[in-house]
């Protein structure tokens, strides 16, 4: 069912020609998916046992996210991310706990033919508290359109593989700029204290054979603060 749905996205088949509905075809959904919406505030809410992606927002304005909790287990639910904003703008992600099998927060922009123009941008993310997972504020791996001005402050980790993670395909193009970590308190982590990676899931990529080779740049991180890591920071261009 998956490499179905991946070849298929690939080959631009219909959506509607897309579709998935018996375990047999094994592609897990979502909990709560917002497409192409403008004004929208989620508040309050506690979202639990995700399949998927848990609370994910896609070509959105205007998205208020604020106070909820999330809780997926985290030891055996894979790809089940906390708050997955996917190619929105003008995010404001505040005062959050998150304890999940994957990303707490991942900010994407869409995979390999995603337009340019479906970019994240203008997301602002303070005082959340990430208790499980493998990034606490992690941008990609989807992120062929882009991702920029990001502004992340006042968030605690506390059980996560990585700390701050961005990490992107050779394959998917697509830039990550303009970005500040301000005041971010970890735990020990399993992995880096700090990693970029522009080979995610591409191991012995030589970038002549990627002419889409992602861009990072104009990156800030101030008064990060981690009691132990493996590496203390990673960054592969």
């Amino acid at each position: 069912g998956v490499d179905d749905m991946y070849q298929k996205a690939q080959q631009c088949i219909p959506p509607e020609e897309r579709v998935y509905t018996t375990p047999e075809q094994g592609v897990r959904p979502g909990l709560l998916h917002f497409i192409d919406c403008q004004n929208v505030t989620i508040e309050g809410c506690t979202f639990k046992f995700s399949p998927f992606w848990t609370v994910h927002p896609t070509w959105c304005e205007n998205i208020i996210i604020r106070n909820i909790r999330v809780v997926n287990p985290y030891d055996h639910s894979p790809n089940t991310d906390g708050i997955d904003p996917d190619g929105c703008q003008d995010v404001r992600i505040s005062d959050c706990t998150i304890d999940v099998g994957d990303d707490c927060i991942a900010i994407k922009s869409g995979t390999e033919k995603t337009p340019a123009t479906d970019c994240s941008e203008r997301i602002i993310i303070t005082n959340c508290h990430f208790i499980h997972g493998h990034g606490g504020v992690v941008l990609g791996s989807e992120m062929s359109g882009g991702v920029s001005n990001i502004y992340i402050e006042n968030c605690k980790f506390l059980k996560n593989f990585i700390g701050i993670w961005i990490k992107t395909a050779p394959t998917r193009g697509g830039y990550v700029r303009d970005i500040e970590y301000h005041n971010i308190e970890v735990a020990k982590l399993w992995r880096e204290g700090i990693c970029f990676t522009m080979g995610y899931a591409g191991d012995g990529y030589d970038p002549k054979d990627a002419p889409t080779m992602p861009a990072i740049e104009n990156i800030l991180v101030d008064g990060f603060k981690v009691a132990g890591s493996s590496v203390a920071v990673q960054i592969e261009g």
